[in-house]
């Protein structure tokens, strides 16, 4: 199982190598070790699963959270805003009083500290505290026949339609808003393709971030969903946001295909102005 002895022409050698420089008829041997004595040992495991992902309910009038589907055999580990609240062992938890907006969430452990996939979270969020914008009442909406849209009709967006959306709108209560876009894109499967939308979105005149709007189904266009959030300080008042397609940042792998449909943009307070200064690109971006 090892080396023991390395010989050139009857010669030990140290160490069972050759020099390149050798020229020449030589010979060479090679003498293994016979002691099996030290053998390696394998740890087997016993097999052991994950817990199922939570699935979580949110009883308003007493402010508790559920899950739904409850194991007494697992712990789960409750999560206020991605950070441990408590560890509970019961279907029911009564949560602190919500007085921001917050996500909630539920990690489920069993017996062998297995953890499971952290499930879809809830979202609590103030009265008030969200503002919805219908696509069709700001831009001419789509021809296009669809269902499962809310209000009047959708918009198009692609690369020569719809490039530029423009908005004013009215802020009463400043501070960090979630801005996304409910959409659609049929364009291909989830798995596979290129066909991802991107948009950028300026807030007040500054590049906030991207818009990203994947693929949900191959011509699933009443398959609606909602894109990536971008986090951006709002004030008092009137503010102007931009939904923009500028070349090359918002160009997909596709390099043709880059649309979607638009049913409303959603802007959700999530907390007070952000102090820190905010990232700011590296590129200019034109139209």
């Amino acid at each position: 199982n090892r080396i023991k002895k390395f010989t050139i022409d009857n010669e030990e050698q140290a160490e069972a190598f050759f020099p390149a420089t050798l020229t020449g008829m030589h010979t060479i041997k090679i003498e293994l070790e016979t002691d099996f004595r030290t053998r390696d040992s394998i740890t087997v495991r016993p097999i052991t699963d994950m817990p199922e992902t939570s699935r979580l309910g949110y009883q308003k009038d007493n402010n508790t959270l559920e899950i739904l589907n409850y194991s007494p055999d697992n712990r789960y580990i409750v999560y206020l805003n991605g950070k441990g609240e408590r560890i509970i062992m019961q279907r029911y938890y009564g949560l602190p009083v919500l007085d921001r907006f917050t996500r909630v969430a539920a990690v489920p452990v069993n017996r062998s500290g297995v953890a499971g996939f952290t499930g879809k979270p809830f979202t609590w969020l103030p009265p008030h505290s969200e503002i919805r914008i219908e696509a069709e009442s700001v831009i001419s909406k789509s021809p296009i026949k669809g269902s499962e849209y809310s209000g009047k009709g959708f918009i198009e967006i692609n690369k020569t339609k719809n490039r530029k959306i423009d908005l004013m709108i009215p802020i009463n209560i400043p501070g960090q808003y979630a801005i996304d876009v409910r959409y659609a894109n049929g364009n291909g499967p989830i798995n596979t393709q290129n066909k991802c939308a991107i948009r950028s979105l300026f807030a007040n005149g500054q590049f906030k971030g991207a818009l990203v709007m994947p693929q949900r189904g191959e011509n699933e266009w009443a398959n609606w969903g909602y894109s990536n959030p971008v986090i951006v300080n709002l004030n008092r008042g009137g503010n102007k946001i931009s939904i923009r397609f500028i070349s090359p940042q918002d160009e997909n792998m596709n390099g043709e295909i880059n649309s979607a449909l638009i049913d409303f943009i959603r802007l959700r307070r999530i907390g007070d102005i952000n102090k820190t200064p905010e990232a700011r690109p590296i590129w200019l971006p034109k139209e």
